[in-house]
């Protein structure tokens, strides 16, 4: 998947897992601003590289071996949200409460919202308590490959332990529907997008994408700068 934006007189892309990596000097000449995400190390010089740990959900599996692969605790908790009758899952159905979700939860942790034009190119997925939005996930799509975007709840806005529960249990049920979804659709793996389990501020989360029985593998994010670019950033992180 390749995602162009622009941003002033600047044209950019992010390209997401190809299957078939793109005439790279054509790239170039397109954009000014590349951001590339791939399982293989590529000889792209003058580009920028950062590597980091992910976790890939084999989709080809039968789906009862890709469920045996969750750890237990994941299995029961995902088991409960059938006895909750208030609790509903939809994939792909409603991007305007999807994104009211998100931008919430990225405001309360101080971060700024990716642009509701930009999401529209990812899949959403929601869970809904009496109606009420309360988790959700953005996947990126790349056939046969897809890739979680964006996680999202409404738990840093809840007190309620029994509700931040609730909350818990339904997200790891929507990455199941998630999964058999994709599964259907013949896609063959989930990226989980960073599993960085060395740092204790990303631990939480790391345990959550492991819990799902990814196995792990490096990914690489390739960085691509125009000169005009650069020569943009230099100016405004100077004036800043």
């Amino acid at each position: 998947m390749i995602l162009e934006t622009k941003k002033l007189w600047f044209k950019k892309a992010q390209v997401f897992l190809e299957e078939k990596l793109p005439d790279v000097k054509k790239l170039e000449e397109k954009y000014d601003f590349i951001s590339l995400i791939s399982h293989t190390k590529l000889d792209l010089p003058g580009w920028g590289l950062k590597e980091k740990d992910t976790a890939l959900i084999d989709l080809t599996l039968p789906e009862e071996e890709i469920f045996k692969k969750f750890s237990d605790t994941t299995r029961n908790e995902i088991r409960k949200t059938y006895n909750n009758p208030d609790l509903n899952f939809e994939l792909n159905q409603d991007f305007e409460k999807s994104y009211s979700l998100y931008s919430q939860f990225e405001k309360y942790q101080d971060r700024k919202p990716m642009a509701k034009k930009e999401m529209t190119s990812f899949k959403s997925a929601l869970v809904f308590c009496k109606g009420d939005p309360i988790y959700g996930f953005y996947i990126i799509e790349s056939l046969p490959y897809s890739r979680i975007r964006s996680i999202f709840s409404k738990r840093l806005s809840i007190e309620d332990k029994d509700m931040i529960k609730i909350i818990s249990n339904s997200g790891r049920r929507l990455l199941w529907e998630i999964c058999k979804d994709l599964k259907n659709r013949e896609f063959v793996f989930l990226d989980m997008a960073s599993v960085n389990q060395s740092n204790p501020k990303s631990a939480n989360i790391a345990k959550f994408k492991m819990s799902f029985g990814g196995k792990i593998v490096r990914e690489y994010a390739y960085i691509y700068k125009s000169a005009a670019f650069k020569f943009f950033e230099k100016i405004r992180n100077k004036i800043l």
